[in-house]
C-alpha cells in the first residue's frame, strides 16, 4: 500500500474517524447481512474507525480486522472496544509470511480499500483474496466511480486513488474462480459528489490455472515498479483466450511501455 496514503490516515485518524462514524451505511450493512454466510469468520481488510467490524461483531460474526496506519487502530479500539485484539496492523497486499495468508475465511470484506492498492500490487492483492476466502465463501468489494474510466490520481490531502472500472474487477475475480452475486450501486454514505459500487462474489474453484500461473510467473521475473494496469487485467479477465494470447498481450504492453 502507498507509504504517503497511510501517513495521511495516521496523521487525520481522530477527524476521519468522527466522519466515519456518522456515515449512513444502510446499503452496505443491508447487502452484508443478506450474503455474508450467517455467524461465519469475516476478514476485514482496511478496518479504518472500526465501524464495519463492530457491527458484523453485533451480528454474531467471528471478525479478525486488517488496517494499515497503526494511528487508525487505536482510534478504532477505542471507539470500539470489542475489537481489542481483532486488529492486525499490515499493509496491503501482506509480505510473506503473514500468519493470515494461512488461514481461511467464510468471508473477505474490503470496503473502500481496493482504491488504494498501487496497479503493480493489484495481481498479487487479487490473488491473496482468492487464497483467504474459504471454498464457497464470499468476497465483498466496494470502490468509488468518480474519474472513471479508470486514472490514478492523488486528492488534494495526497493520498492514492485509483479508480477501476468495476465490470475490471469482476472480471479479474471471476478469472481467479469466483462467480458474481449481485453488483449495487450507490450514492456516497457521506454525501459526497461521488458513487461507490459494490461487488458481491462467491468462490467457486480455483479459477483457470494455467493462465494463472503463467502471469505469476511473468509478474515475478518482472522489475517490481512495472505498471500493468488495464492491460494486464483484460488480458487476465478474458475468459476465452489462450495462454499465447495472453504473453501476446503483456509482451506488447510492455513493448509499449519500453
Amino acid at each position: 500500500m502507498d507509504e504517503s496514503t497511510i501517513d495521511f490516515y495516521n496523521e487525520n485518524a481522530e477527524k476521519l474517524a468522527d466522519s466515519y462514524e456518522t456515515a449512513d451505511m444502510k446499503v452496505v450493512h443491508g447487502l452484508l447481512l443478506r450474503f455474508l454466510p450467517e455467524r461465519e469468520s469475516v476478514l476485514e481488510i482496511g478496518c479504518g474507525s472500526g465501524r464495519d467490524a463492530a457491527f458484523l461483531i453485533s451480528r454474531g460474526y467471528d471478525v479478525t480486522a486488517v488496517e494499515a496506519a497503526p494511528k487508525m487502530i487505536e482510534v478504532a479500539q477505542r471507539l470500539h472496544p470489542e475489537l481489542a485484539g481483532r486488529i492486525i496492523q499490515a499493509t496491503l497486499p501482506f509480505r510473506e509470511p503473514d500468519r493470515l495468508l494461512c488461514r481461511h475465511f467464510g468471508a473477505v470484506v474490503c470496503i473502500g480499500t481496493i482504491i488504494h492498492v498501487p496497479d503493480h500490487d493489484i495481481f498479487e492483492f487479487a490473488s491473496q483474496l482468492r487464497d483467504l476466502v474459504a471454498p464457497e465463501g464470499i468476497l465483498f468489494l466496494s470502490g468509488s466511480m468518480r474519474n472513471l474510466p479508470s486514472q490514478t490520481s492523488r486528492d488534494d490531502n495526497g493520498r492514492l486513488i485509483i479508480e477501476r472500472v468495476p465490470e475490471e474487477i469482476q472480471l479479474l475475480f471471476e478469472r481467479l474462480g469466483f462467480q458474481l452475486l449481485t453488483r449495487v450501486q450507490n450514492d456516497d454514505a457521506l454525501g459526497r459528489p461521488i458513487k461507490w459500487y459494490s461487488l458481491v462474489m462467491q468462490k467457486v474453484g480455483q479459477g483457470n490455472s494455467r493462465s494463472v500461473d503463467e502471469i505469476e510467473a511473468i509478474i515475478s521475473r518482472d522489475r517490481k515498479d512495472a505498471t500493468y494496469k488495464l492491460a494486464l487485467l483484460r488480458a487476465l479477465c478474458d475468459k476465452d483466450s489462450e495462454i499465447v494470447e495472453i504473453r501476446k498481450n503483456l509482451c506488447l504492453f510492455h513493448f509499449v511501455l519500453n
